[in-house]
This record gives structure tokens, sequence and C-alpha cells, in this order.
């Protein structure tokens, strides 16, 4: 599970500024090379790709490497694609949480309802788009 720094800075001229970006991308770095090691051992059997928990975490790799990059290259760097990848690792933490005896109901109750609610978001989110 990769760290994820939220940038929440007005001002990008600030010294903090440039010492988050600094961090997000040595944490990434450090995220990024653990992913591939995993990936490289677990390479012969394909496992990898097969399980949720570790899509979810590409798929933050991915947002936050495409907001590092957008943002490198002085293109716009939507705040939006950084969002998303803070969603997925907070999808990641509540997979964690699981384990633990005293979480573990409120986490199944919280994913039952969502579950439950999915044709609703669905119409919510088409009403929303329309």
């Amino acid at each position: 599970m990769s760290l994820h720094i939220v940038l929440l800075v007005d001002d990008t001229d600030t010294t903090y500024y440039t010492a988050t970006k600094i961090l997000l991308w040595i944490f990434q770095a450090i995220a990024l090379v653990y992913t591939l090691v995993e990936i490289v051992y677990d390479y012969k059997d394909f496992k990898y790709l097969n399980d949720f928990w570790n899509c979810i975490d590409l798929l933050a790799h991915f947002c936050t490497l495409w907001y590092l990059g957008s943002d490198a290259t002085e293109t716009s760097s939507p705040d939006i694609i950084l969002a998303f990848a803070n969603v997925f690792i907070w999808v990641r933490l509540i997979g964690f949480l699981r384990v633990e005896r005293r979480f573990r109901y409120y986490i199944f109750m919280i994913i039952e309802i969502l579950v439950g609610m999915k044709e609703f978001l669905v119409i919510l989110g088409i009403f929303v788009m329309a």
C-alpha cells in the first residue's frame, strides 16, 4: 500500500508545496519499486493481477503517476486525478480494517448498505450527469 499526500496548497510557489511534491515523488517511487518487485515475484503464476486489492493499488499508482507526470510537464494537472488516487487508497484501508475485530462488523455493515444502494446510486449518477 502506498502513501499518498494530499496537496491542499493554494499558492504553488511556496516552499511547502515544493517539499510536498518532492515527498510525493519519493514515496511514489518507493511504492512503485515495491509493487514491481511483487509483480515480478508473482509473474510466473499471474496471481498479482487476479487479486482485487492489487488492482486497486495499481489504479492508485497510475492516478498518482498521471498527476505527477502532468504536473512535471507543465500541462494542466487536475486535482481530480489525485482525488481518485486517494479514493483508491481509502478503499484499500477499508480492506485492512476488516481484519481488526472491533471494526469488522462496521465495515461489513457499510459494505452491505452500499451494495443495497447500488441501483439508487446508478440512477442518481445518471440524473447528475444529465
